[in-house]
């Protein structure tokens, strides 16, 4: 019905709607002046009033010769049958072309205005029941639901999602890298990737696959090739196959790469460092195997230290970040892999300690994280000593702050996690202050970050994964 000079009018056109077996839950705008019909068995229509209107002769009735198409017009939905088996119940509109759509065992619907599935969520979404009995949204975009075991929240306008257990990930998550399309990720258990998706109306849930049975310390990706440092071995993985090319006298914990020697990968251990060289390691054949030519064991032969992380600088050298000895600088200028020269950098240097300490690159210079903030290496006219000194470049961490876990970039905008949570800077500004308060939803202790290609972050902690939408 319409409200029309005060009373209810059926809509003309639609008698066929009023049958038992149409049963019409809901009438809402939408586009083009238009209405949207939801029927309890028999799916989505769109209706044109004015166009039905059009259709009215001189006496008040309508004629049903006029009638086209495109005034009461079915969407063909891919969710059809799931309707006529859950029946909708309560209809709202969350934005200007979206609704939710609650049913009587289905959970809620999400769909546009063209009638295309947007998502079902469920108990296995996390909806407390699937019986829904009204649905409505509030001025933050969340969604509530009123369900036959109390009332659930889904937080549509949160810009994180997690994925845990439901997904696959029974443990904590160690890394996540993307590669060729294709996501990765490490759990203390095994390696996973995660598979296209492909919407299930009843089981809506989007699984990752296991491909290694071990727990991966480190990707890298290396001359458009991944590598994983998983337990002690060093392996290629593409697609879902791997191939094993190293096993290192301990755990493997952190994978780098020189341009200046670029036939070899190095490898941290708990003991130091090795060297592995490679065959069929080029970007012209990044979709083949690698094949593994010699390995040189002790590369620390006087620094025995656990390798947590090794990054290269502009120069090709590498600055190796060790669990409680600071750095180690290594200059591979050299021409062989013997003749590498090797460095310590501790509290000698201007380290406030020897723990905590990983360096990175942003924007060709190097960062080293500290318990006191981040730090950046000091120009020295005429030395080869070389300095660190609190970072310049960089707004001080606030307090509490400071025992830094990880870094990661995108352009000027720097995502840092710590001890105590995760903070965001955009650097471009000289007055720029960092940022807590998007994360303060995340209720996870997060170990690293990765930054997707289309600038999105992957967060990785004890209580899963966590993407977020920037």
């Amino acid at each position: 019905n319409i409200m029309v000079d005060k009373h209810f009018e059926v809509l003309p056109h639609t008698e066929t709607l009023n049958s038992t077996d149409q049963s019409l839950v809901h009438v809402l705008p939408a586009k083009n002046d238009k209405l949207l019909l939801v029927s309890r068995y028999n799916g989505i229509y769109l209706y044109d009033y004015k166009k039905a209107k059009a259709t009215q002769t001189p006496d008040g009735s309508f004629d049903k010769e006029l009638v086209s198409s495109d005034i009461l017009q079915k969407l063909p939905t891919v969710f059809d049958d799931y309707l006529k088996k859950y029946q909708a119940y309560c209809v709202y509109r969350i934005q200007e072309n979206q609704y939710a759509i609650g049913t009587l065992g289905g959970g809620v619907i999400i769909m546009d205005g063209e009638g295309q599935l947007i998502g079902i969520v469920n108990k296995s979404r996390g909806l407390v029941d699937n019986r829904i009995y009204y649905v409505y949204v509030d001025q933050q975009n969340n969604l509530w639901a009123a369900t036959n075991n109390g009332i659930s929240c889904v937080y549509t306008s949160s810009p994180f999602r997690y994925f845990g257990s439901e997904n696959g990930l029974n443990t904590g998550v160690l890394n996540t890298i993307r590669h060729k399309g294709t996501l990765y990720t490490s759990t203390y258990n095994s390696v996973y990737y995660l598979p296209e998706y492909t919407l299930q109306l009843e089981n809506d849930i989007h699984q990752f696959k296991s491909i290694i049975d071990e727990p991966a310390w480190e990707f890298s990706i290396q001359k458009d090739k991944l590598f994983a440092g998983a337990y002690t071995n060093l392996y290629q993985i593409r697609g879902a196959e791997f191939k094993k090319l190293y096993t290192a006298s301990d755990v493997v914990s952190s994978i780098g790469y020189s341009k200046n020697m670029p036939d070899y990968l190095f490898v941290g251990i708990s003991t130091g460092m090795s060297a592995v060289k490679l065959s069929n390691f080029s970007d012209e054949n990044s979709d083949s195997w690698a094949n593994t030519v010699e390995t040189h064991e002790g590369l620390f032969n006087d620094y025995k230290y656990n390798t947590k992380q090794i990054t290269s600088d502009k120069d090709g050298n590498l600055w190796v970040s060790t669990e409680n000895n600071g750095l180690i600088y290594v200059n591979t200028s050299a021409a062989n892999i013997e003749g590498i020269k090797i460095s310590k950098i501790d509290t000698l240097n201007g380290l406030p300690y020897n723990q905590g300490n990983f360096a990175f690159i942003h924007k060709g210079e190097i960062l080293i994280t500290t318990n006191k903030g981040i730090y950046e290496i000091e120009k020295q006219n005429g030395s080869s000593k070389i300095r660190v000194i609190p970072s310049s470049k960089i707004p001080q961490i606030p307090e509490g702050y400071q025992s830094i876990k990880h870094l990661a970039f995108n352009g000027d905008i720097i995502y840092l996690s710590s001890n105590n949570g995760m903070l965001s800077i955009d650097n471009s500004n000289a007055n720029s202050q960092w940022n807590e308060t998007p994360f303060k939803e995340v209720q996870s202790i997060i170990w690293k970050q990765y930054i997707d290609a289309d600038g999105s972050v992957w967060y990785n902690g004890n209580n899963g994964l966590v993407h977020y939408d920037t």
